[in-house]
């Protein structure tokens, strides 16, 4: 088993993962809290599902998208049994999340699915809306470092100033300091929290949110 968790505190992201997957980066937007998901590293499905078979295997309905216009095309998908925790470590919500998988030559964006209904700090305005549904695109920088880094003046600038986000655990097999740029676009279409995510992967903003409106129309 794959464990993720992010916290927040003290404006850094402690994470200890041991495999990326949107589910864990999710998991940051909790209000006073946190979460943990745990998945198999094999995947719950190889060949793409109907939503007759995502129901029975997670409880919800969703219809994923097989083949993006853009090119990116279903390569698999994993469960993640997640556990959403207030500040006081109390367990608040316990849900499935679907993560899929789609490539695009050696590229990779993950599509995630869950019913969770912890609130989300969603302090911004949506990006865009369309057909009803509010989608949210944000993209940031991280800075992985190992766990005995230290924080410098500079760092805390960047961090303060949202140039970097800082996390612990994901840094280069030699120790040295790794960047990422992450992209994101969430959004909630009848109780389907759906979230359409990517790391350094050439697409726009334009792109993301493409995808994300093709997601939206097959559950609208």
């Amino acid at each position: 088993m794959n464990k993720k968790l992010i916290l927040k505190r003290g404006g850094i992201i402690l994470a200890s993962i041991m495999a990326f997957s949107v589910t864990a980066f999710a998991a940051v937007n909790l209000l006073g809290g946190y979460s943990i998901s745990s998945s198999s590293t094999l995947p719950i499905y190889t060949e793409f599902p109907s939503s007759a078979q995502i129901e029975k295997d997670f409880g919800f309905t969703a219809n994923p998208v097989e083949e993006f216009k853009n090119g990116f095309v279903f390569s698999d998908a994993t469960l993640a049994d997640s556990s959403n925790f207030d500040d006081a470590g109390n367990v608040i919500e316990e849900y499935k999340d679907l993560s899929i998988n789609y490539t695009n030559g050696d590229e990779t964006i993950v599509a995630s699915f869950n019913t969770s209904t912890t609130q989300r700090d969603e302090q911004l305005e949506p990006t865009l809306t369309y057909n009803g549904v509010d989608f949210y695109y944000s993209s940031q920088t991280y800075k992985f470092v190992s766990p005995s880094y230290e924080m410098t003046e500079q760092d805390n600038i960047d961090q303060e100033t949202g140039k970097y986000m800082f996390s612990f655990g994901g840094e280069n097999e030699d120790g040295s300091t790794k960047t990422s740029i992450f992209q994101f676009v969430s959004m909630t279409i009848d109780g389907l929290n759906v979230m359409v995510f990517a790391s350094d992967v050439d697409v726009s903003e334009d792109e993301m949110l493409s995808m994300a409106k093709e997601i939206a129309i097959l559950n609208k």
